[in-house]
């Protein structure tokens, strides 16, 4: 029972992860849609990854 209890709990732990990741890849999408510039565009992603994280995207 305490396998199925950990399995769960990890599942839901990865299913948030990726949650984040694509709300993270949503909100860059439409920031270079509104022309801002792509440089450094993967810092930017992180960036928007960690402050959804923290609560403050």
């Amino acid at each position: 029972m305490s396998t199925v209890v950990a399995f769960i709990i990890g599942l839901l732990i990865v299913v948030f992860v990726a949650v984040l990741m694509l709300f993270a890849t949503w909100l860059f999408v439409n920031k270079l849609r509104r022309g801002k510039s792509p440089t450094k565009s993967f810092f930017k992603w992180l960036l928007d990854l960690y402050d959804i994280t923290l609560g403050l995207g």
